[in-house]
Parts: C-alpha cells; sequence; structure tokens
C-alpha cells in the first residue's frame, strides 16, 4: 500500500469540522481571560488533546467509509482507521503521564464514535437526534480543554459545557428550521421556532443576573436568538452554504468572546 493512500479521508459536514474548531480554540480564550500562564507541560497536554480530539474525528470518517467501501478500499480504510485509533491512543497515553490517569477516559472516544456512527445511521427522525447527539458529544472539547489549561471548578466548566453545547444546539436548531422550510411550505408557525432561542435567552440572562455567567453569554445568545428570529420571520430560504457561512461567523464569535464567557 502506497503511502499516499494512508491520507485520512476528512468527514464531509462542514458543521462538525466546524463545531470541533471552535471547541479547541475556546479553551485558549476563556483561558486568556482567566489570566491562566500555561507551563510548557501544559502546552504539550494541549498539543496531545488536540491530537486526541481531531484522530477521534478522522477516525469516525474512516470508520463511516470503511462501511460503505468494498476489496481494496475497504482495506485501505481498515488500514487507516487503524493507524489513527493508534495515534488516538498514543495520546491518551500521555494525556495520562502528564496530566494524570484520569485521562485513560478518553478511551472511551473509540467506542463513543462506533455507537455514534451507528446511532446516526438510522432512518427519518434519528439522523436529527443523531445530529443533537454528536453536538453534545463534542461539546465536551470545550471544557475538557480549559480543565487541561488551569480552570479546574466543576461549575465553572459545566457552565463552560452548558454554553457551548446551548449555543450551537441552537445553530443546529436554525439549520433544522431551513430545511423544514424547504421541505414543507414556508408558512411556518412563528412563535413555535421561537420558543426554544427565547427560552435559552431567559436562561442565560437570569446565570447573567446572579453572576454564574459571564457578559459575553447574554450578548452572544442575543446575536443568536436574533439571527433565530430573523430566519423565522423571514418569507425567503436563504440558501445553505450562505447559512453555513453566517453560522460560521457567530461560531468565530463565540472564541472572541471566550475571555468574557464566565464570570
Amino acid at each position: 500500500m502506497r503511502l499516499r493512500e494512508l491520507r485520512p479521508p476528512l468527514p464531509p459536514e462542514h458543521g462538525a469540522r466546524s463545531l470541533l474548531i471552535v471547541g479547541l480554540l475556546t479553551p485558549m480564550s476563556v483561558a486568556l481571560g482567566a489570566g491562566v500562564s500555561p507551563t510548557g507541560t501544559v502546552l504539550v497536554s494541549v498539543l496531545l488533546f488536540w491530537v486526541l480530539a481531531v484522530g477521534a474525528m478522522l477516525f469516525r470518517e474512516a470508520v463511516r467509509r470503511h462501511g460503505a467501501a468494498a476489496g481494496h478500499e475497504k482495506r485501505r480504510y481498515a488500514v487507516v482507521g487503524a493507524v489513527e485509533a493508534l495515534l488516538v491512543s498514543l495520546a491518551i497515553g500521555g494525556l495520562g503521564v502528564l496530566q494524570g490517569p484520569i485521562w485513560a477516559l478518553g478511551v472511551l472516544a473509540v467506542p463513543a464514535v462506533l455507537l455514534e456512527l451507528r446511532y446516526r445511521g438510522q432512518g427519518g427522525a434519528g439522523r436529527l437526534r443523531g445530529v443533537a447527539a454528536g453536538v453534545l458529544g463534542l461539546s465536551v472539547v470545550a471544557p475538557a480543554g480549559v480543565h487541561l489549561l488551569g480552570v479546574t471548578d466543576p461549575a465553572l466548566l459545566g457552565m463552560l459545557y452548558a454554553l457551548f453545547a446551548g449555543y450551537h444546539l441552537l445553530a443546529t436548531y436554525r439549520v433544522k428550521l431551513v430545511v423544514t422550510r424547504r421541505q414543507t411550505e414556508p408558512s411556518l408557525a412563528t412563535a413555535r421556532w421561537l420558543l426554544v432561542p427565547v427560552g435559552a435567552l431567559l436562561s442565560v440572562l437570569g446565570g447573567w443576573s446572579v453572576g454564574l455567567i459571564g457578559p459575553a453569554g447574554p450578548a452572544l445568545f442575543g446575536l443568536s436568538t436574533a439571527r433565530t428570529v430573523q430566519l423565522a420571520m423571514s418569507s425567503d430560504t436563504p440558501a445553505m452554504k450562505r447559512l453555513g457561512q453566517t453560522e460560521a461567523l457567530l461560531s468565530v464569535l463565540f472564541v472572541l468572546g471566550g475571555p468574557w464567557l464566565l464570570p
């Protein structure tokens, strides 16, 4: 087998790739706001964590393509997946040495990938639930990265997870809104589509008012809610490419707001 054939296939879902990138960059932004000064050991640990996260996503894609391939291609994806699983294992081992045995739980990434693929492969509404499950799973990357960088308060880590997951679940919600509009007539029940984002915004405002959330939380969720209102109220249906570009911009704003996400 030629070396170039071992090149890992990239996942086709733009949203999954973007979510992983945002999840890896958000901890750096949050740690900046917390005044964390990472040591050399911590930076090496962060690099290993990136290998773990990216490797798990590439492993997922190799397994997915292996299931649909045949013959030489099937063998190729099996070898690629095995190499990626090895890299993930080495990253977990390095994190265990540098950060403690708790990181041995990273081995759960491989069976989690297999379960997610099987769940997402179901038809109809199962696929929509699978997307939400994928967002909830990938959102672990943000608090785990922040923990590596020195923020260890469980309450803050839990709040960051809730903010990250909630913000990106709203993005999935908007995509579902547009897809639903494409599949049916434009006459959507606007009030029904606004219950979720408005409820999320009110929850974040409540957390900010009692000091559980930093000022970036209401601002970011306010922008997210405004975008949802715009989509729900508009009679036009944006192209998926333009919708993706807007969602990417909102994700960039989330990273930039990282220093002020937590109190």
